[in-house]
């Protein structure tokens, strides 16, 4: 999401949808990929990936295919700035973005990753399966102790506080020093986590879990569906602010305010 009046997603056989603020548009895409991340650096510049090394970028009139160095299937996609981003995927794929093109970066794990996050040009996230946690500390990429092998799912990090989220209901909290487990039933698969602030964010997984961050305790918040929900990004904080994209995707969407949920690979 953009802004409450502004947003995308993207999903199977080249699906792009534009949220106008009342609707939800169908725009034409270049190939019929199956599209797996999405990062918008404003209205007029955004980036989505998917299966076989697959990029297109958005110029704010139009998506367009871009050459990729990779024929890896990329999971997920963050940019720093228009001009620096980076994404990920199978096999430990790392591609950077410098402004001109993509290229592939050295990569420590050879394991699936699912999600990456960056804070600032010289720091950054990433985690995928067996427990594969990656740091950017601005000149490579390393990787960092992780106290569970389980599969990683989504990673928001703001200010000193970091979450990870995967299955068998996996709760990472990062403390700026270490990440620690997190117990926090019922134990649901989770699959998405995005972070407002150190104070309030939000978790989504199978089964239509949906959790909110608040008063230091994620709590249960009631949901409309059993569905699983795949990924979260959030708007606002208020639960009247929420969209919600499941499994059923091609079939239909659950409009409950302004987070989106957008589809993720649960591979």
């Amino acid at each position: 999401m953009i802004s409450a009046t502004d947003g995308w997603i993207v999903g199977s056989q080249g699906v792009a949808l534009r949220w106008n603020g009342s609707s939800w548009v169908t725009v034409s895409g270049p190939n019929t990929a199956w599209l797996y991340g999405l990062d918008m650096v404003n209205a007029n510049n955004g980036w989505a990936v998917g299966s076989g090394g697959v990029i297109w970028h958005w110029d704010g009139n139009e998506w367009s295919s871009v050459d990729s160095p990779t024929t890896e299937s990329l999971w997920t996609v963050d940019m720093v700035s228009a001009t620096e981003g980076w994404a990920a995927g199978s096999n430990g794929t790392l591609l950077f973005w410098d402004g001109n093109d993509w290229s592939v970066v050295d990569s420590p794990t050879s394991a699936s990753l699912q999600s990456i996050r960056m804070i600032s040009a010289n720091e950054g996230w990433a985690v995928g399966s067996g427990g594969t946690i990656l740091y950017w500390n601005g000149i490579n990429w390393s990787v960092v102790n992780s106290p569970i092998t389980t599969a990683f799912r989504d990673i928001a990090v703001t200010g000193s506080m970091g979450w990870v989220v995967g299955n068998n209901g996996t709760f990472l909290r990062w403390n700026g020093v270490e990440w620690q487990t997190a117990a926090n039933p019922p134990f649901q698969p989770m699959n998405g986590i995005d972070m407002l602030s150190s104070s309030n964010g939000w978790a989504v997984g199978n089964n239509g879990v949906i959790k909110q961050w608040q008063n230091n305790t994620w709590s249960i918040v009631s949901t409309p569906t059993t569905t699983n929900l795949n990924a979260v990004a959030a708007v606002s904080s208020m639960m009247h602010g929420l969209w919600v994209i499941t499994d059923s995707f091609c079939a239909g969407m659950v409009a409950l305010g302004q987070i989106l949920v957008a589809l993720l690979p649960l591979i």
